[in-house]
Parts: C-alpha cells; structure tokens; sequence
C-alpha cells in the first residue's frame, strides 16, 4: 500500500483535527510531510501501514496512545518527538499543538532497512516523547523550513535518515 491521493490525505488528517497548512508526498506515494495544527482529539486509531514520526512545533499537553504497539503517556511539548507506530488500532488523545509530521508507508520501510526493521526501533522510543537534535533538524528542513521546496529524492532520503535514528 502506497500513501493515498492528497485529497484523500487532507480529509483522513482533518478526521483527526489536523488543519494541514502545507503537505507534500514523494511521487512514489511512500514519504508524506505535512505541517499541521491539531485540536484537542480524543478518538479509537484504526490500523494503517504507515509510520508516523511527529514533531511538537508549538502547544503541546498530555500525550495518550495506547494501541498494540505501544503505551505512551506523557507531556508533549514544542521539540518533543513522538511516534505513531504502524499496524496499531487502539486509543489516542492529544492536546491542542503544531506539529511536522513525517509519514513512510511500511512496504518502503522494508525495501530500505528488511523486513525485521520494526524489532529494531528502540521500544523506549516507540512508548516516549523523545528529542533527538537530529530528527528534529531534519524534520524542520523538510517540513517548515524548505515546504514545498525539497526534492523527491531529499524528501525519500530525509525518511530513511529519521527511521535510522530511530
């Protein structure tokens, strides 16, 4: 599965209060960036087959996600990085915040780093708020700084620089 049509994108994320201001997917359809602001949400996830990795930009509060994958609560706040693992139906809330979201279909994922790539993402990583200096200037440069003007290629480099942080 590939990451769905923008207009498909825009009303999924507007289902869970995100406002995209600005979203740009690669042309292969498996790297999406987006610079949101989310309402406060409280709501069932379903499973879908896509990483999510979140950059707080402005906001932030109580953080809940409970699903298959991961139990995560805690306080998020502007340079907090969170993730939302892939395959996990389960519950979710979150506080009114800005945030750079960076998305990566699975099937791409396991192209790039095999099929085993999910046991290897740290599980303090999968259940916390994190920061890490590195993820957050990539997110930055790709989602706000240069929106809308980074290449295919950087943007598809860009997400396997973040998921091998990870």
């Amino acid at each position: 599965m590939t990451i769905p049509a923008d207009e498909i994108l825009l009303s999924r994320l507007a289902t869970v209060g995100a406002e995209v201001q600005h979203l740009q997917v690669s042309k292969d359809r498996n790297v999406m960036v987006y610079d949101a602001l989310y309402g406060d949400f409280e709501a069932p996830l379903r499973s879908i087959p896509v990483l999510f990795v979140l950059l707080c930009m402005n906001g932030g509060g109580r953080l809940s996600q409970k699903t298959d994958a991961q139990d995560l609560d805690a306080e998020i706040g502007p340079g907090d990085i969170g993730i939302a693992a892939p395959f996990s139906p389960g519950h979710s809330s979150w506080p009114e915040m800005r945030v750079i979201g960076l998305a990566i279909d699975v099937n791409s994922l396991r192209a790039t780093f095999g099929v085993t790539w999910p046991s290897r993402i740290r599980p303090e990583v999968i259940s916390t708020v994190f920061r890490d200096p590195i993820v957050e200037a990539t997110m930055m440069q790709i989602g706000y700084t240069h929106a809308g003007r980074v290449t295919d290629a950087a943007l598809v480099h860009a997400a396997q620089l973040v998921v091998h942080q990870l």
